[in-house]
């Protein structure tokens, strides 16, 4: 990062001269935090609700099998 601002400043601002840079990490305002956490949450809810869909139709369609199965062994 240091390399790419001293590029910039010998170009376009002969004189100055980059000595260290510090990068810190941004504070997330604490609304934006919860807000995204939300959303995250409610991204990993949609693949279980798709696998909980699938797991009951699977059940369903298994119970049928059995009933009818059940039926024709009982005639």
């Amino acid at each position: 990062m240091k390399d790419a601002l001293q590029g910039d400043c010998t170009r376009y601002a002969p004189g100055i001269e980059i000595i260290s840079v510090r990068v810190t990490k941004p504070k997330i305002p604490e609304s934006i935090r919860r807000n995204f956490e939300q959303m995250e949450e409610e991204r990993t809810k949609i693949p279980n609700m798709f696998l909980d869909q699938r797991l009951l139709g699977n059940f369903l369609q298994q119970l049928s099998r059995n009933v009818s199965e059940e039926e024709k062994s009982a005639a």
